[in-house]
């Protein structure tokens, strides 16, 4: 059953006459939050829960509760300002979500994974990544990633927002462990049922991968190396884009079993994580692979997902997630990366 349809503007205004709803009574509009219509008019103020957004200018009302997490945003901003290829789910961050676009006249879902990556910077260190080098490795991140690769007939779609810190002051592990503190999540994945209060308890997850060089001496074999959400280059590393990317795979299956740590696991995973080979002679007898199909699969059934409202909206289609016959696909719920039970490293 769809409730309500209404087409808005990016961030959210709603566009005169341009809606259609079932019945009166339903006061859920932008992204499927709780419209407030009786002081500043229809669909002009949301309820995100923790903020009240005004659609009108795109902006929230207060001030974002995470301001020091993002020193280069205005706190009162909506999705980082990029309303096309990310939503707010909370009056926080963004996540995952799933849009919907046209394919040869045909309405379809896209699963985007959006992907918070910290790229550790030095003003001092040309050793380390330096702030020109930071839009470098967001398109070759996002080249790996997204070519195409559909799972279960739907496109998916690596969003990589990529932001600096300092690691002159701060180094890439106190930041990625912070990040673990401020930036966890619930998800629906059940851990167990506390024994005392009888109720259930969720898996944890979190938002972002802290990424930077490692000073090693040349003629280092390993390339690099990913522990929990920190992610870390060698200074040496023969092909950089290519070892982020390696690294990067193994964030994504952190606490997964299929997550390769030896030469052997790596080889039959393939793709991302072939190792290079070469004989006593110097003679390569099997070089990198890039990204394929069985990798992005394996990513995104490692990802778990977010608690979501009841109400959802897919692109500017409301509905119900408890009205399971519906001609358009279900609601998806957001997702998030997961924190692994086990802190163990994967080397490349």
């Amino acid at each position: 059953m769809v409730c309500r349809e209404l087409k808005c503007y990016p961030f959210g205004m709603e566009m005169p006459g341009r809606e259609y709803s079932s019945g009166s009574g339903y006061r859920y509009g932008f992204n499927g939050k709780e419209k407030d219509d009786e002081v500043m008019g229809e669909g002009n103020e949301i309820d995100y829960g923790m903020r009240v957004y005004d659609t009108r200018i795109g902006r929230f009302l207060s001030m974002d509760p995470l301001l020091e997490k993002f020193p280069m945003l205005t706190p009162y901003q909506y999705a980082s300002n990029t309303p096309i290829q990310a939503i707010d789910i909370d009056g926080t961050e963004g996540t995952k979500y799933e849009v919907l676009y046209e394919e040869n006249g045909q309405t379809k879902i896209k699963t985007v994974v959006d992907v918070d990556v910290y790229v550790g910077v030095s003003k001092t260190n040309p050793s380390f990544y330096q702030v020109a080098d930071v839009p470098t490795i967001k398109s070759g991140l996002e080249k790996e990633y997204n070519q195409g690769f559909k799972v279960d007939d739907q496109l998916v779609e690596f969003n990589f927002n990529v932001k600096t810190f300092d690691v002159d002051v701060q180094s890439v592990d106190d930041f990625s462990k912070n990040l673990q503190k401020t930036s966890s999540v619930e998800t629906d994945e059940l851990q167990f049922i506390d024994a005392n209060t009888k109720l259930p308890v969720y898996r944890k997850s979190i938002t972002g991968v802290a990424i930077a060089t490692k000073i090693t001496p040349a003629g280092t074999s390993e390339q690099g190396g990913t522990l929990v959400n920190r992610v870390t280059i060698n200074s040496t590393a023969s092909d950089k884009r290519h070892t982020e990317s390696h690294e990067l795979g193994h964030f994504f299956l952190l606490g997964s079993p299929k997550n390769p740590s030896t030469a052997k696991t790596h080889n039959a995973m393939g793709g991302i994580f072939t190792y290079k080979t070469v004989d006593e002679e110097g003679n390569v007898i099997q070089d990198v692979q890039g990204m394929n199909l069985s990798n992005i699969k394996e990513f995104i059934k490692n990802i778990p997902t977010k608690k979501s409202p009841a109400p959802t909206t897919v692109g500017s289609i409301v509905k119900l997630t408890s009205t399971p016959n519906v001609t358009a696909p279900s609601p998806p719920a957001p997702m998030r990366l997961s924190i692994p039970k086990k802190n163990e490293a994967k080397k490349k």
